[in-house]
C-alpha cells in the first residue's frame, strides 16, 4: 500500500480515455475464428508433433513442467508463431474489408514479428495491385492505397513516435500495427 501511494503520488498518473479525449468513440474488440491455411496446418502439425516428441524425450509432461519450464515455453512459442503466420492472410483480408467498408482508422495488435511482416507484406501486395490496376485504368478492390505504419520492438524511439503521431495526430495512416 505504501509503495502504491508513493508511486501514484509522484510518478504515475492515470487518466481514462473519457477524461482526456471525450470525442473518441468507444473501443471495440472483435474476436474471429480463423482457420489456418492448408500450408500452415501442415507446418503446425509438424511442429506440434516435434513438441510432443521433445516432451517424451525429456521425461514426460510432469518432468518438463517442473524442470524445463523456460524451454517448454520456447517450444510452445513456436506453435503460437506458426499459428499466427497461418492467420496473416485472413488478417490482411479483414484489414482490406474494414478499410473499404468503414474508411475509419484501424489498430491491429500482433505478437510475432514474422506474422507482422506477413501482414505488412500483404498490405504492400494490395497497394501494388491497386497501382497496377490504376495504371491500366482498371478498378481494384480498394479505392486507394492503404497507408500503414507499425510500432514494433527494435524500432528507435523517434521512429515509434513518428508512426504514433502520423496515426493519432495527423491522420496520415489508415492502419497502425502494434506488437504486443
Amino acid at each position: 500500500d505504501e509503495l502504491h501511494q508513493k508511486l501514484t503520488a509522484r510518478y504515475m498518473i492515470r487518466h481514462t480515455k473519457a477524461e482526456v479525449l471525450k470525442d473518441l468513440p468507444p473501443k471495440s474488440r472483435r474476436s474471429m475464428s480463423v482457420s489456418l491455411s492448408d500450408e500452415y496446418k501442415k507446418i503446425y502439425k509438424r511442429v506440434a508433433k516435434d513438441f510432443l516428441a521433445w516432451v517424451k524425450e525429456n521425461g514426460g509432461a510432469e518432468r518438463v513442467a517442473k524442470s524445463m519450464r523456460a524451454e517448454a515455453l520456447t517450444q510452445l512459442t513456436k506453435l503460437r508463431s506458426v499459428s499466427a503466420m497461418g492467420k496473416a492472410e485472413a488478417a490482411v483480408d479483414y484489414i482490406r474489408n474494414f478499410f473499404e467498408g468503414t474508411g475509419r482508422p484501424l489498430v491491429v495488435m500482433a505478437v510475432h514479428r514474422e506474422a507482422i511482416a506477413m501482414i505488412t507484406g500483404g498490405i504492400d501486395e494490395l497497394n501494388t495491385a491497386y497501382e497496377k490496376a490504376i495504371s491500366k485504368d482498371q478498378t481494384h478492390e480498394i479505392n486507394r492505397p492503404i497507408r500503414y505504419g507499425s510500432v514494433v520492438g527494435g524500432q528507435s524511439a523517434s521512429s515509434r513516435q513518428a508512426a504514433i503521431d502520423a496515426f493519432q495526430l495527423r491522420g496520415e495512416l489508415d492502419v497502425i500495427i502494434y506488437s504486443i
